[in-house]
């Protein structure tokens, strides 16, 4: 696997960080063990190489499991595991990927913030995430708006909204489990994928030891209420 930012620095393992606000762009981490502790060491913008296997693991944070979708990436030989927690960006990221009819080919996945102003002339920031393949930037197999769940809010039993630190409350339940088994759809079609050699399968399937760290909700937007999508493919 590969990664870069401009200057086109390779790193060999990573996790996405989508957090999104004024000061905070979304970067993929390099999580390397230093003296027996993984730390996250380096950023970078750009993920690229062959995915070769793609599978859900999950993660604890207080008491709370949650779903991480992880896609391995080989390149020169070398094999990388993209941990992506569950958020918009993470969702483009799979919406892209339904679009293709195999894999045989180099992936990469850049992620940035854009800069955008409402009505009342607010200034808002949300993370994007553009896909290529083998050079050519691929398309969204599902349309955000129309088929893909919403959050659903929350009410208490006189009707009123559920609030949480003044702020409206929505079940995601429904939107994690549309997106767990969209990403399904990819580990099948990538079983079928032509050209993915033993050898490489043999070293995916090896036991990588994912850094052990928490999982933290990240926001993805700066401006949109917990229940809406942001429905930008890029």
């Amino acid at each position: 696997m590969g990664a870069r930012n401009r200057e086109g620095k390779p790193v060999k393992f990573y996790a996405l960080k989508a957090k999104v606000d004024k000061e905070n762009s979304p970067f993929f981490a390099v999580s390397e063990k230093i003296d027996g502790k993984w730390k996250n060491t380096e950023q970078f913008s750009e993920v690229f190489g062959k995915l070769t296997k793609a599978e859900i693991t999950q993660k604890e944070f207080e008491g709370v499991t949650s779903d991480l979708y992880n896609l391995t990436l080989s390149d020169d030989g070398e094999n990388s595991v993209i941990q992506l927690t569950q958020n918009q960006i993470t969702y483009s990221i799979i919406n892209s990927l339904l679009s293709l009819n195999d894999f045989d080919g180099e992936l990469s996945i850049r992620v940035y913030k854009s800069e955008d102003t409402n009505n009342d002339g607010r200034t808002f920031y949300n993370g994007r995430a553009y896909v290529t393949f083998d050079g050519e930037k691929t398309e969204w197999a599902l349309n955000m708006k129309e088929d893909v769940p919403k959050p659903e809010q929350l009410f208490k039993a006189n009707g009123e909204p559920l609030l949480q630190q003044g702020k409206k409350v929505f079940d995601h339940e429904g939107v994690h489990n549309f997106w767990k088994n969209e990403f399904k759809k990819i580990i099948e079609k990538l079983k079928n994928t032509p050209n993915l050699s033993e050898n490489t399968d043999k070293e995916n399937n090896k036991n990588i030891e994912p850094p052990k760290e928490k999982i933290v909700p990240e926001k993805t937007s700066s401006y949109q209420e917990e229940g809406e999508d942001d429905d930008l493919p890029f």
